[in-house]
Order: structure tokens, then sequence, then C-alpha cells
């Protein structure tokens, strides 16, 4: 009995480390959506995106948004605002370029994929759903790339940063 305990503690341990470690996923709620992972090298990564209201008063036209109607039909109903990253004990810098243009944001994700932290925020709905991946490396935003989901081939966008040290 004790040994199948042990077992099952142990395969419960490595269930939830799997889960926790490599990839973390939350829908928006009142705002704001909040991940977490752990790196291979056990540092915690957590990473809060915030949305707000869309107003016409936003600087940024709307049609220049991805998921945004570009006929201008409908506006869209938010808009990425902000987004902070934790890595470890330090704050990461993410530029209002990585994000400003992302619309109806609907779930993010974290993921762990070798050295780098991926983050991923997923928007929109039909024609204009799209998926943002911003890609980090040792706290640092390297590029972001954004595609269209139902043409990701065709309608897509890359960024990269280089920062000086």
């Amino acid at each position: 009995m004790k040994i199948f305990l042990r077992v099952f503690c142990l395969i419960v341990t490595v269930f939830i480390l799997i889960n926790v470690s490599y990839a973390n996923s939350s829908a928006f709620k009142q705002g704001i959506a909040q991940v977490n992972v752990y790196t291979g090298d056990k540092v915690l990564i957590k990473a809060n995106v915030y949305s707000k209201k869309y107003s016409s008063e936003f600087p940024l036209k709307y049609q220049f948004g991805w998921g945004a109607d570009p006929t201008g039909a409908t506006l869209p109903q938010s808009i990425v605002s902000l987004i902070e990253m934790i890595w470890g004990n330090e704050s990461v810098w993410i530029p209002l370029s990585a994000y400003s243009d992302l619309t109806d944001p609907y779930k993010v994700e974290l993921q762990v994929d070798h050295d780098n932290i991926i983050l991923i925020i997923i928007g929109s709905d039909g024609g204009g759903a799209y998926q943002a991946e911003l890609v980090f490396e040792n706290a640092e935003l390297k590029y972001r790339k954004v595609f269209n989901d139902e043409f990701p081939d065709q309608a897509w966008q890359k960024t990269e940063y280089h920062f000086n040290d």
C-alpha cells in the first residue's frame, strides 16, 4: 500500500509539473488575462495582458489593427492596452509596438519552447481571427509574428526587436 501511495503521488506531481512548466492559458476576465510558466531552469515567468474597451478616440485607427474590420462597418470591442511580464525577479520591457494593434483579444497562452518563452495572444473571430506570438529569449523580446488564422501563409507580419545591452 505504501508503494502504491508513493507511486501515485509521484505520478500526480509529474503531471502537475508538466502542465505548469510548459504551457498555461487564460481567457480575458474583466479586461485582464494572467498566465505563468516555469522554464526548464525552474524560473517563474508571469505575464499579465490587459485590454481596454475600444474608443473611436483611440489614437490609432481601428482599420489598421489585427482583428479589426477593414471596411469600418463595425468597430472593435476592445484592444490590448498593456503587457506586463516578470521573468524571475526581473521586469521585462515590452514596447507598445508589440501589442498596440491587437484588437478583440479573447485568450492568452504562455509556452516554453527550448530557450524561448512564447506569449500568444489570440483574438477576433471569423475572417479577422488572428494569433500574435511574442517570442522572448533571456528576458528580451526577440520578435513578434502575427498571422491571420484563415490565411496564415498569406496574411502575416513579423517584427524583429534588437536592443543595446
